[in-house]
């Protein structure tokens, strides 16, 4: 499936009869409440019907996972498809944003060169590019990835080799599942990093960086062994500001605009699933792990203790920060063809409406009435 930059034609979402949803194969509330049926409950009494574009034959609507060129579209994941949809058309607002952390770093050979000496001094990192795209996410992630491992692990950005990995990836699975079936199967999950694995096995790079479950299970398979940084089965810790991994949720310009009410409660959904999560941990991570596409034990492994925690959307000054940072990254190596403004980006008011019921809620439990 070829992305393309076309904007689509959509129509006015006044009176909405469909919402529809994506979500990147990483954790999310948006898993939970899939999972769980929050948003299926939320608005059944509107006759409302809320859909996943895994479960659509329409390539184009499909693609909206990364263009968001739906008039009628919530997104949570990736902070890259959105910054490039935001620059390139305005098609989205920010509404919230989540912190995860997650092992991260750099994996070679075990009988080579590199892994002997533990050091990265001089050697040729994969960066795996997809020619001929008007975004290139996984090289973008990948990059941004690759500077913050090296600033971590002490290395200086100018003492390694960044060597292109041409992949040859679709962007989206053309299988069609069931209703909120995610767009990423497990062929897709799997091979994550299959061209800069390839790479590594053949030679023609001495290290790959990796990022969560799918780093350590893709070690495994190679009997590759981690250098320059975090041994296996540690987590990379991380602080406030462009160090830290994020989840962004958006929704489509026109119905923050013309539904905001919609907009909230959609919102306030994913609020009651993530306070769900926190309290039945077990269930969660088993919801995290398929969504993932990894087996559990990895899951536990790549992500902290506190993650299920992390799974509750907010706005603050840090993230916001973390998130600027990412944008200016972005802009800086021409990713996006313009600089976003996260703090203008962003629609607070959804977030706002929808914690305060979600307090008056939670006021209602306490005194029995709930």
């Amino acid at each position: 499936m070829t992305m393309t930059a076309n904007r689509a034609a959509p129509s006015a979402p006044s009176g909405v009869h469909s919402l529809w949803y994506t979500r990147c194969p990483v954790p999310t509330a948006s898993s939970v409440a899939i999972t769980g049926g929050w948003l299926a409950r939320e608005f059944a009494a509107d006759h409302i019907a809320v859909r996943s574009l895994g479960e659509s034959e329409d390539a184009a609507l499909r693609l909206a996972h990364y263009t968001h060129a739906h008039p009628a579209l919530f997104r949570e994941g990736g902070v890259v498809p959105p910054l490039w949809a935001s620059s390139v058309s305005g098609a989205n607002r920010l509404l919230a944003l989540a912190p995860v952390s997650q092992y991260q770093g750099f994996w070679a050979m075990r009988d080579s060169a590199v892994a002997r000496s533990g050091s990265l001094r001089g050697a040729r990192i994969a960066l795996p590019i997809r020619p001929g795209q008007p975004i290139d996410f996984a090289r973008a992630v990948s990059w941004h990835g690759i500077e913050q491992a090296l600033s971590a692990a002490g290395v200086a950005a100018d003492s390694v080799r960044l060597v292109d990995v041409p992949m040859d990836e679709a962007f989206l699975s053309d299988s069609v599942g069931p209703a909120g079936a995610s767009l990423y199967t497990a062929r897709e999950n799997v091979r994550l990093y299959t061209a800069e694995a390839l790479a590594l096995v053949r030679g023609q790079v001495d290290a790959m960086y990796a990022a969560g479950p799918h780093a350590l299970a893709t070690a495994a398979l190679l009997d590759a062994v981690p250098v320059a940084g975090p041994r296996s089965g540690t987590i990379l810790a991380h602080g406030a500001g462009s160090a830290r991994h994020l989840r962004i949720l958006t929704v489509s310009t026109q119905l923050a605009r013309e539904r905001p009410d919609l907009v909230s409660r959609y919102v306030l959904a994913l609020l009651r699933a993530a306070n769900w999560a926190a309290v039945h941990r077990q269930e969660a991570w088993r919801t995290v792990a398929a969504e993932v596409g990894a087996a559990e034990e990895w899951a536990r492994t790549a992500y902290p203790a506190s993650l299920i925690d992390d799974l509750r959307l907010r706005v603050s000054k840090p993230l916001l920060d973390a998130l600027q940072a990412r944008a200016d990254f972005l802009a800086q190596r021409a990713f996006v063809p313009a600089r976003v403004d996260v703090r203008s980006w962003l629609d607070p008011d959804p977030l706002l409406r929808a914690e305060a019921a979600r307090a008056a809620e939670s006021e209602e439990t306490h005194d029995g009435i709930g």
